[in-house]
């Protein structure tokens, strides 16, 4: 990986879909392997490191999260994913489920988007929010790689930001899935880096090449 150079002053770090549900061994998803791995791959660690990093740098920490009325009513049908979100009673909204894990809990000063699709740009008021910030780089984490994180480099490509995928702060459902969107899909949409790299960028550590 090249070395991390980014403006810290137009930086923004997203937390993306780090919801019990999704990342906890006991959330409804976790039969689609994403809570094994994000055990396995230290996530909730690696993520606590970069938010306590970036808070500490005054750098903005947006939280995305998707959340569905409790009669499903918002989910969409038009492809296999949404249909299997649909027929299941997950992150359904005031439930455990859609609720953030405990470790990962956001701050007052910290902002939330709510979405209803994959991209945290889809049908959300993220991109107004980062503009009023005056923010052009996104700093990419959460679960899952080959999905939300996927999904929004490639909108945040469109309207122009710049993007930073830490590798070690994001999981698919299997080593398998994360590993070929980090190596065949997400070079093309992002710079990819690690949290140790963020977190010595925002202390105004000098780079390692």
């Amino acid at each position: 990986m090249e070395a991390l150079r980014v403006d810290r002053e137009r930086a923004a770090l997203l937390v993306l879909d780090c919801q019990n549900d999704i990342i906890h061994e006991r959330g409804g998803l976790a039969p689609w392997g994403f809570a094994a791995q994000v055990k396995e791959r230290n996530l909730v660690g690696s993520i606590k490191g970069a938010i306590a990093a970036s808070r500490q740098a005054r750098i903005p920490v947006i939280y995305v999260t998707v959340v569905y009325r409790r009669d499903r009513s918002d989910v969409a049908e038009n492809c296999g994913f949404f249909s299997a979100v649909k027929g299941i009673p997950v992150l359904e909204e005031g439930s455990w489920g859609a609720a953030i894990h405990d470790e990962l809990r956001p701050k007052p000063e910290d902002l939330l988007v709510v979405k209803k699709r994959i991209s945290a740009f889809a049908g959300t008021p993220l991109e107004p929010l980062l503009r009023s910030l005056g923010r052009t780089t996104l700093v990419l984490t959460g679960v899952a790689t080959s999905f939300v994180i996927e999904g929004t480099a490639r909108d945040a490509c469109d309207a122009g930001y710049h993007v930073v995928v830490l590798e070690d702060c994001c999981a698919g459902s299997s080593e398998e899935m994360h590993r070929f969107s980090v190596e065949k899909i997400l070079p093309h949409l992002a710079m990819i880096a690690g949290s140790k790299d963020w977190i010595g960028l925002v202390r105004g550590l000098p780079p390692s090449d």
